[in-house]
């Protein structure tokens, strides 16, 4: 898998910054007794624990196909990213029964200036490893990657509620501390509902690739009479396409051999990501089975 050892050196380096953030956090969280603080703290655990799982799919994901796999393990990081949403909702509902039993039975929580401290670290350093890991997820193709900046970023806007969860408790708006920390429940649910959208498409073979820009690619050929069923699948990075082509009955094997690398070598030059273009040649005039993508027309 291309760029596998560079996506799992930023999986070790959030790793490592998330669990001392996440050290910081827990330890004044517990101290003061700031729910808030406690629940930032679980997310940036479940943080680097998302960051280890992404790490040791990257090294499944990046093994070459095998007599089991013939089109390789990158789904693994797929599943990966799976597994981040589900740290995401375990951590939702950690925070949001917390939150429940704090309304039920209320228990103050105390001010220090160091808490303070602590959330500007983190904000610091969540915005960098978010930013960093977004950057290079979209350098390297790896929906993990993306998945886990989307993971740590929801972090920065925990802890600006945090930060102003931090301010009530100084004016001693106790109240406030946990109806924070029910919304950052919340929050979290959204986030995981996305990353799992996301990923369920590409578990399931959706098609994200513009088919109508594919056929205005083959037709540039004009041996092809036509193109049809043409179907994609696969991620960003790592995508698979094949189609049919019809082209005049009497073109040799050789020269209908060679006009299929052609039409291949310029799909994967002009569509970026696309590792497999798989071609069924035709003679023409034939009748084939029709597919959804067949009524795209060019115009």
């Amino acid at each position: 898998m291309k760029g596998a050892h560079a996506i799992k050196r930023v999986f070790l380096l959030t790793f490592f910054l998330n669990v001392v953030i996440a050290t910081l956090e827990t330890s004044y969280g517990l101290w003061t007794n700031t729910l808030s603080m406690i629940a930032n703290g679980l997310h940036s655990y479940m943080d680097g624990g998302s960051s280890l799982l992404g790490y040791f799919a990257l090294a499944v994901a990046a093994q070459p196909s095998d007599e089991n796999h013939h089109y390789g393990h990158q789904k693994y990081e797929t599943i990966s990213a799976l597994g981040i949403s589900i740290f995401i909702i375990l951590t939702a509902w950690e925070i949001g029964k917390h939150a429940i039993e704090r309304f039920l039975e209320p228990s103050p929580s105390e001010f220090h200036y160091s808490g303070i401290i602590v959330v500007l670290i983190s904000m610091a350093t969540n915005f960098a490893v978010s930013s960093y890991e977004r950057r290079k997820g979209q350098e390297l193709h790896s929906h993990a990657l993306e998945a886990d900046a989307a993971h740590t970023m929801t972090d920065v806007w925990v802890s600006i509620t945090v930060l102003f969860s931090l301010i009530c408790i100084y004016y001693n708006i106790q109240m406030v501390d946990t109806l924070f920390s029910l919304l950052i429940a919340l929050f979290f649910l959204h986030t995981a509902y996305r990353i799992i959208r996301k990923n369920v498409l590409v578990l399931t073979d959706a098609a994200f690739i513009d088919v109508a820009q594919i056929k205005q690619l083959v037709r540039v050929e004009k041996e092809v009479i036509d193109c049809h069923h043409i179907r994609t699948r696969g991620t960003p990075g790592n995508a698979f396409v094949d189609m049919h082509i019809q082209i005049p009955p009497e073109m040799t094997t050789l020269t209908a051999h060679r006009l299929v690398h052609r039409i291949e070598d310029n799909v994967k030059k002009n569509i970026e990501g696309i590792c497999e273009v798989m071609i069924h040649t035709e003679p023409f005039p034939d009748d084939d089975e029709k597919f959804v993508t067949d009524e795209i027309t060019i115009l």
